[in-house]
């Protein structure tokens, strides 16, 4: 049976149009002598500014070129200055520095990552088609708002200014997009002295799709101003994509105690892209977790249990119930952290664990079939390697629609040997079993996903036909 994937947005700027207040609408607020937060109400986005005496950094640079030239323009009438001279790109995702072109005038900084990332033609395309994606949605959003709103004229102006605000950008992001990248980048850390402040960058370390991730911190003021995909209130930990492959676990904690721990230790941290400030007190749950949650799954692999069994031991119910004490269980209730630690304790756990869906996807077509029966024997040989189950389920699928077959029943046969009581694994096989002609193992396996689920009305329908043929 085929799966389907519900796609969350989850960006900053993802807001109901009634929530913005009337375009233009723009506050700057002070933390200290030094760091502003500016307020851009009606793109509902934060973006951090540092003065110092050689002159302003600006961190981020928006989405887009056209967005991030009138967000500077903003913050120079403001301050009454515009002697610009750094825009640091903290995270390393077009989101927020597809406006860099904004800034080619000054020095533009960021890991060495983001210049090899964007290196990349066919990715920065990708991430543009992406951004389009999100703004059409949200344009789609207004529109069905402005319909709603037809009895109120207040409301139908902010709704209007968003709805030209989303369908700007996304005439920008079609026609004219220009990514200029870093001009300075740096590999582990770097420090800028700035007169009466000095700047430190530090590499957050690998993240997934997130390996640029800049920490930057001003030690005469102890101050850290973090990635809010590192630290947030719905997250017990960075954010937990299925998806992420490498994680530089070690180096987070090894960051976040220095932060937070060490002789010279911050006594507040700014999230970035949303604007927040914290104490170190309300940081260190985080870093608790995440150094305590690492070391839990790294014994519990030693002891040789495998991921369902440390799913069992450290969930909420049991050695992690501490965490239903937590603000975030209290304020997103109990799915939406349950779900979220199980993510944390799956991707913890394959840190260097050989992946099946790689291999397979590393295969070209004509050796998809060696790779899978290579890949069954070491299971069956009890071999330290993962098969999520989706993820072959879905490059079965793929085959299937290629009609590849051979390949397609190969690999699905993957998660009958690692999950043999899963009722989709064997209603998948079958499906492609019948697709191929072979009416006998068609029903065979139908009949077994039935038994292992007698409501699978799929089973049931495909097997009464295969049986009545």
């Amino acid at each position: 049976m085929r799966w389907f994937r519900t796609a969350t947005l989850a960006l900053a700027t993802c807001v109901l149009a009634s929530a913005l207040p009337r375009a233009g609408e723009f506050e700057l607020t002070g933390v200290t002598d030094h760091v502003t937060i500016a307020h851009f109400r009606s793109i509902n986005q934060h973006q951090i500014v540092i003065s110092s005496d050689s002159g302003l950094i600006v961190l981020n640079s928006q989405w887009s070129e056209t967005v991030a030239r009138e967000c500077r323009a903003q913050i120079a009438e403001a301050l009454q200055r515009d002697d610009f001279i750094y825009n640091i790109n903290v995270i390393d995702q077009l989101d927020y520095l597809g406006g860099n072109a904004a800034f080619a005038d000054i020095g533009i900084i960021g890991h060495e990552s983001i210049k090899t990332k964007y290196g990349d033609e066919d990715q920065i395309e990708s991430e543009v088609e992406h951004l389009i994606d999100v703004w059409q949605w949200k344009s789609g959003l207004a529109r069905e708002e402005l319909e709603e709103a037809e009895d109120d004229p207040g409301k139908r102006e902010r709704v209007r200014g968003w709805l030209n605000q989303c369908e700007r950008i996304i005439d920008e992001l079609q026609s004219n997009f220009s990514f200029v990248p870093p001009t300075i980048s740096y590999d582990d850390r770097i420090a800028l002295n700035l007169g009466s402040i000095t700047l430190e960058l530090i590499w957050f370390g690998k993240a997934g799709n997130y390996n640029g991730m800049t920490v930057i911190v001003i030690p005469e003021e102890k101050i850290a101003i973090v990635p809010s995909l590192i630290l947030h209130s719905y997250h017990l930990a960075p954010y937990p994509f299925r998806e992420y492959k490498d994680l530089d676990v070690p180096r987070w904690i090894t960051v976040l105690e220095e932060l937070l721990e060490s002789d010279h230790a911050v006594e507040q941290v700014i999230l970035d892209v949303i604007g927040e400030v914290h104490t170190n007190e309300w940081a260190l749950p985080y870093l608790d977790y995440i150094r305590r949650l690492w070391n839990d799954v790294q014994s519990a692999k030693v002891e040789g249990m495998n991921l369902e069994e440390v799913q069992d031991r450290l969930s909420l119910d049991r050695e992690y119930s501490f965490i239903k004490e937590r603000p975030i269980y209290v304020d997103r209730g109990d799915d939406w952290t349950r779900n979220q630690h199980r993510d944390h304790v799956r991707l913890f756990y394959l840190q260097g664990v050989t992946r099946a869906s790689e291999i397979i996807e590393a295969s070209n077509d004509e050796s998809v079939v060696e790779s899978a029966v290579r890949i069954a024997e070491r299971l069956q040989n009890g071999d330290d390697i993962y098969v999520d189950e989706r993820k072959i389920n879905g490059l079965g699928y793929a085959f299937i629609s290629r009609h590849l077959l051979e390949q397609a029943i190969a690999v699905l046969r993957l998660n009958v040997i690692a999950y043999p009581k899963s009722a989709n694994a064997y209603d998948s096989l079958a499906e492609a079993f019948m697709k191929a002609g072979d009416r006998e193992n068609a029903i065979e396996n139908y009949r077994i996903s039935l038994e292992l689920n007698p409501e699978n009305a799929n089973a049931a329908e495909k097997l009464r036909i295969l049986e009545d043929g």
